[in-house]
């Protein structure tokens, strides 16, 4: 589109991922294993978390969970990643592993721009620091 910011070009891809992820999960069992279909808060919930990104930050690769959350992941090798849990209310549950380091938490996110997933960003910013202290 002309005159369109080329920043919004990846996230507006990767909002177009959590819509289709939503279509594709909009039935009970979609999974053949009796998962819960995507929730329509969920997939709203990602979609504001990628748009309040903020530049820079490398963009997550999706998957649906069996409970009706959608997974954003940010996989750098299998023992160097990051996964955010989004479900349909205000609390995201991730988890880490860089290395020997690993561990999961609660934060809360609202939605509402800056600093509602501080604590979010910073896991993330530790772990894009050890992937450079490695290189």
């Amino acid at each position: 589109m002309p005159g369109m910011n080329s920043s919004y070009a990846p996230k507006t891809a990767v909002i177009s991922q959590v819509r289709a992820i939503a279509n594709e999960c909009a039935a009970a069992g979609w999974d053949g294993a009796g998962a819960e279909p995507a929730s329509q808060d969920a997939v709203a919930r990602a979609v504001d978390l990628i748009r309040a990104l903020p530049d820079g930050v490398a963009l997550p690769e999706l998957a649906p969970e069996p409970d009706g959350q959608i997974s954003l992941d940010w996989i750098q090798s299998r023992n160097r990643l990051f996964s955010l849990s989004v479900g349909p209310g205000r609390r995201l549950a991730y988890a880490w592993l860089d290395g020997e380091d690993r561990g999961h938490a609660v934060a809360g996110f609202d939605g509402e721009g800056p600093g509602q997933h501080e604590a979010i960003l910073n896991a993330k910013g530790a772990m894009r620091e050890a992937a450079k202290d490695q290189a």
